[in-house]
C-alpha cells in the first residue's frame, strides 16, 4: 500500500520525467499536463495495490498507454499533421536539422515514438523499457532498431524534398 508521504515523493521524482516523455510524444504541452495528472490520479486510486518499488515502471506504462488513448481520439477527431510544404531549392537554409527531426519523428507510430524516446531522450536501459511496455527484451530492441531505421528514411525523403 503506498502511503501519502511515499506518493508525494514519487510525484516529485517522476513527475518531470512523465511531462518530457508525455510533450515529445504529443507534442502538446497542455495535453501532456493531462496526460500527467491523469497518471498521478490513476496512481492514487489504485496505491492499495502499488509496490513503491515498481512505481517507476508502472508509471510510464500508465503514460504509455494514455497518451496512445489521446492519440486515438485525437486521429479520430482530426487528420494528422500535415510536412509544411517548402519551395524546392538547392539548400536546407529552410530548415534546420532540429526541425527536420522533428517533423521526421512527427510521422512515427506511436509505438516507435515511445520507445526511441524511452530510449534516446530519457535514457533508459533496454530491460527498463521491456517493463514500462510490456514487450521482451529482444522486442525492444528489434524496435529501437526498426524505429531508427524509419527515422533515417523519413529524414532521407524529407532532405531531398528540400535540397
Amino acid at each position: 500500500m503506498l502511503t501519502v508521504q511515499e506518493y508525494n515523493t514519487i510525484v516529485k521524482l517522476y513527475s518531470d520525467n512523465l511531462y518530457r516523455y508525455s510533450v515529445k510524444s504529443i507534442s502538446d504541452s497542455e495535453a501532456a499536463k493531462d496526460v500527467v495528472q491523469n497518471v498521478f490520479l490513476k496512481l492514487w486510486q489504485r496505491r492499495d495495490k502499488v509496490e513503491v518499488e515498481k512505481c517507476k515502471g508502472l508509471l510510464f506504462k500508465m503514460a504509455h498507454q494514455t497518451i496512445i488513448d489521446t492519440y486515438r481520439s485525437n486521429k479520430a477527431r482530426t487528420e494528422r499533421e500535415a510536412i509544411p510544404v517548402n519551395t524546392r531549392s538547392n539548400n536546407t537554409t529552410g530548415f534546420e536539422t532540429r526541425e527536420l527531426l522533428d517533423i521526421a519523428f512527427k510521422q512515427l507510430s506511436e509505438k516507435y515514438k515511445s520507445i526511441l524516446l524511452l530510449r534516446d531522450y530519457e535514457g533508459y536501459a533496454y530491460e527498463e523499457i521491456a517493463g514500462m511496455l510490456d514487450m521482451t527484451l529482444a522486442n525492444v530492441k528489434v524496435n529501437i532498431f526498426r524505429a531508427r531505421k524509419q527515422m533515417q528514411s523519413i529524414l532521407h525523403e524529407l532532405e531531398n524534398e528540400v535540397a
